[in-house]
């Protein structure tokens, strides 16, 4: 889990960079946006532009023109990934979704005994 927020923060601080003037590296971008965008866990989470930039180009094209302003683009862009992060740190700290939780609790020992005699009586026409 900590490798995955490490890849988030990079990919946070690479689009800081590019919102405020400085360049970021392509291809870090794609590939962290590729494997970000897999992950249907992290992607809910994930800011809605990230959906729609798919190069650093088309993402500065899109944050130049919404704050005039490198303060206001910082403060958004960190504001936007608060998401993301906060599920993750969550989830390595072992605090678990209420969704989660809900399906979890769904498999105590009366539902695996009856998923199991279930099974052992199909067995046999199977």
């Amino acid at each position: 889990m900590t490798e995955i927020i490490a890849k988030v923060e990079t990919l946070q601080n690479l689009l800081v960079a590019i919102a405020t003037g400085g360049s970021g590296e392509e291809e870090v971008y794609k590939s962290l946006r590729t494997e970000f965008l897999g992950n249907n866990e992290i992607k809910k989470y994930l800011p809605d532009f990230m959906q729609t930039n798919r190069t650093t180009g088309q993402f500065w094209q899109y944050i130049k023109y919404k704050f005039p302003t490198y303060a206001e683009r910082r403060n958004y862009i960190w504001a936007e990934f608060s998401n993301v992060l906060d599920y993750l740190e969550k989830a390595k700290n072992g605090i678990i979704e209420e969704s989660t939780q809900k399906s979890l609790d769904k498999f105590n020992q009366q539902y695996i005994n009856s998923e199991w005699l279930k099974a052992l009586e199909r067995k046999s026409d199977d």
